[in-house]
């Protein structure tokens, strides 16, 4: 199983909104992607900084999501959140889920 994590800055009295349209918008259209086994946000609400975590069967089936990410699809939804951010998110990479438990 692979993760890929993702830094963000939400604006603090935006953080539920900021929830929301994850909830409404990102997860159901990650859910249409082959190997997609769900995801996190963490978020601290006193500061808004948090990460953006996914979780992939495969390297494969990430890769297939991440070619996706830079559609006119992906920036649409990414626009979705610019009332809400503080900061554009940052990718931090992909790792190995080694445990789970």
């Amino acid at each position: 199983m692979l993760a890929s994590v993702t830094s963000i800055q939400i604006k603090v009295n935006e953080i539920n909104e900021a929830i929301d349209v994850y909830e409404n918008c990102v997860i159901p259209k990650r859910k249409l992607f082959k190997g997609n086994c769900g995801g996190y946000v963490l978020v601290n609400r006193s500061s808004g900084k948090g990460f953006a975590i996914t979780l992939w069967d495969t390297v494969d089936d990430y890769q297939t999501y991440s070619i996706n990410e830079h559609t006119d699809d992906y920036r649409e939804q990414l626009q979705k959140f610019k009332d809400h951010f503080a900061s554009a998110p940052i990718s931090l990479g992909q790792y190995e889920v080694c445990t789970n438990g």
